[in-house]
């Protein structure tokens, strides 16, 4: 093994073979929230440190279409801080931003409790029908970040799952 895959290997936690499990868990917990009708048709993890990459993606088609995420962080680069800009947003320790487009809409949560920040996307994909979706997509992916059912049952969400990673 050469120096520079030893440091590649370790330097990101989601590339450690001791993480395989749980990220194998969050795989199939995004692409179960992509594919429900529930206004979410793709997820994706963002480590704003570490450029701005995806690092996990929704591997399905959403219920409503197959967003290109890959647009998506392309469209977050262009700000210039995306962590600290998230941060001021939201209520509370919950914060999240949205930003509507024309058939699409782009809902950011940002997550600091980790060892580096964590930006957790949400994609809808509505033609002609997206500001309808937003609250209906807000509801949903707030429980998948944080692990509740629509009846209140807890499960193992997005962020406990990224604190067996991270």
């Amino acid at each position: 093994m050469s120096l520079f895959n030893f440091f590649k290997k370790t330097t990101n936690p989601f590339d450690k073979e001791e993480n395989q499990m749980s990220r194998q868990a969050l795989q199939a917990l995004l692409d179960g929230a992509a594919k429900r009708d529930n206004k979410i048709d793709g997820v994706f993890i963002v480590l704003p440190n570490s450029g701005n990459h995806i690092t996990m993606q929704s591997q399905v088609s959403g219920f409503a279409g197959d967003p290109k995420v890959e647009n998506a962080v392309g469209w977050i680069g262009r700000f210039s801080n995306i962590g600290s800009t998230l941060d001021g947003v939201g209520y509370g320790k919950l914060k999240y931003a949205v930003f509507p487009m024309e058939d699409a809409i782009l809902l950011l949560f940002f997550e600091k409790d980790f060892t580096q920040p964590v930006i957790i996307g949400f994609f809808c994909l509505q033609k002609g029908d997206a500001e309808k979706a937003m609250g209906e997509m807000l509801y949903h992916a707030k429980n998948f970040v944080y692990g509740y059912e629509s009846n209140g049952k807890h499960f193992e969400g997005i962020k406990e799952m990224l604190a067996k990673i991270l």
